[in-house]
């Protein structure tokens, strides 16, 4: 249980509750579930208020929840309740605690506190010691939904799986907080998941054939290929890329496939290593996960490896950054759900490296998880960082059996 637990007895009894370390927030007082005193002493701008709740920057509440009072703004989330008629279920001082602080109401909810600057963790610099709204913003929150008097409408929404298929043959791992393994190939729409059936027509089978083409070059000062040791890739590499991160003994410590492509260059080679984001090492890493595509993802958690996976699991279940969320939250809990109207997956890796359509280009697994980091507004870990690499063992294990789908094709 989170220093919530302490705030929610405090406030039941009435006690006045101010952030440890937000010397600049206005100091409130729970009273029952409720902080019945304006936090600037005067009533929300509603107009303010409605542009607070929409902007993406800001209260963003529309990633969550369906808004009727908003339906001309477009993509609609559905993990929390809708808004519509909220009015007529939670009063002024209701509302401001639901805001300032949920976690005191409930200290497993996802929904940030709006209006909480202490117990937070590696939250980015530019973040650190300020809440998600001002005082200003949130009575100017609690205005305009004040107005919300309407329980009907429906706003727009965004995607939903039109073809929900879930591989109910394949046990999950025991512990790995889901009921079914399901890629995320199948929380895409149909024209991308027939854009990763078709070859032809797969964006990614480009970054294959550079990597077809790089494993023949010669580099370094050996005077080798990756050809020199792997002459017929189609065989040797077949089921390699299903098994990592794996534990490397030389290196004594867990490794990915990328880091391993870069020692066999510098150790076998003598070549320079490739730099992450570079063509020839994401072509090269998706050549080589092509080649077990098909075969079930199958990572060691054991023996050497057992630290690192405890590592990985740690980070995806740490609550982190301003938002105070962690991969679980999405992956875990709302999976199948609207997240401003993009469809949450269970964030499983099987599938990548990726074509992401988003991006017009393919995409390491780090990238995301670094960008993953930053809209929980938490400092990101170094991709090919231990950290890193750790979550990409747990998050393996946690698909363990789901088929590798090398180049996967996502949004």
């Amino acid at each position: 249980m989170r220093r919530v637990v302490r705030l929610a007895v405090m406030g039941m009894l009435g006690v006045g509750a101010l952030p440890v370390s937000g010397a600049e927030l206005v100091r409130y007082q729970i009273t029952g579930t409720s902080i019945p005193s304006s936090l600037t002493g005067k009533p929300g701008d509603l107009t303010n208020g409605r542009a607070v709740v929409a902007e993406r920057r800001l209260g963003n509440c529309l990633a969550c929840h369906q808004i009727p009072a908003l339906a001309d703004v477009p993509f609609h989330g559905d993990i929390g309740p809708s808004l519509g008629g909220v009015a007529n279920r939670y009063d002024e001082g209701e509302l401001r605690l639901l805001i300032v602080d949920p976690n005191v109401l409930n200290p497993e909810t996802i929904m940030p506190a709006f209006y909480r600057t202490d117990g937070l963790f590696r939250v980015m610099p530019e973040f650190a010691g300020k809440p998600i709204l001002s005082a200003e913003q949130v009575e100017d929150v609690i205005a305009f939904l004040r107005t919300m008097t309407d329980e009907a409408g429906t706003p727009p929404g965004g995607r939903a799986i039109d073809n929900p298929i879930s591989f109910l043959s394949i046990e999950p791992p025991p512990g790995n907080g889901l009921e079914e393994l399901i890629s995320g190939y199948y929380y895409q729409i149909k024209e991308t998941r027939a854009m990763q059936d078709d070859d032809p027509l797969n964006p990614g089978f480009f970054w294959v054939e550079r990597g077809r083409e790089l494993w023949q070059e010669v580099d370094g000062t050996v005077g080798k290929s990756c050809a020199s040791c792997h002459a017929s890739p189609e065989a040797s590499m077949r089921g390699v890329g299903a098994t990592y991160p794996k534990y490397r003994a030389a290196s004594a410590k867990v490794v990915n496939l990328e880091q391993q492509v870069n020692l066999c260059r510098s150790e076998r080679m003598q070549a320079e290593p490739w730099a992450f984001g570079s063509e020839e090492l994401l072509a090269t890493t998706i050549f080589v996960k092509h080649q077990s595509r098909g075969l079930p993802v199958q990572v060691r958690i054991d023996g050497p490896a057992a630290r690192s996976f405890e590592r990985g699991k740690a980070h995806f279940y740490q609550r982190r950054g301003q938002l105070d969320m962690n991969c679980a939250d999405c992956h875990n809990a709302n999976h199948g759900k609207l997240l401003r109207g993009d469809l949450l997956s269970q964030g499983h890796s099987n599938g990548y490296p990726i074509y992401a359509l988003g991006d017009a280009s393919a995409r390491h697994l780090h990238k995301l998880l670094w960008h993953c980091n930053e809209l929980m507004r938490s400092t990101p870990f170094d991709v090919l960082s231990d950290e890193f690499v750790a979550l990409e063992l747990f998050l393996a294990w946690r698909g363990q059996g789901l088929p590798v789908e090398v180049p996967g094709v996502r949004w």
